[in-house]
């Protein structure tokens, strides 16, 4: 699991059926090696420079949402107000 901010939404205008009725959002993990963004599906309604805690792990994901054998690798799965010993 990492922490992020939300960068804001990733409209998507064709999704597969297991996926029906999920928001994706794109992410910025912090302190990440790769940089970048990553595409997430959004379980808390997460909004635009939100902090968050995302799951990388498709089979965990998969299993949280209870969507048999969706195409899922990254989904954020809470808000993060704050970290304690980090800050």
């Amino acid at each position: 699991m990492e922490i992020g901010r939300v960068v804001g939404p990733a409209p998507s205008t064709v999704k597969h059926a297991a996926l029906a009725g999920l928001k994706l959002v794109t992410v910025r993990p912090e302190g990440s090696r790769w940089g970048g963004v990553v595409v997430a599906w959004d379980l808390v309604d997460a909004g635009p420079g939100d902090r968050v805690l995302i799951m990388r792990e498709g089979g965990a994901a998969v299993r949280l949402l209870g969507r048999g054998k969706a195409p899922i690798r990254t989904v954020v799965v809470a808000h993060v107000e704050r970290v304690d010993g980090l800050e």
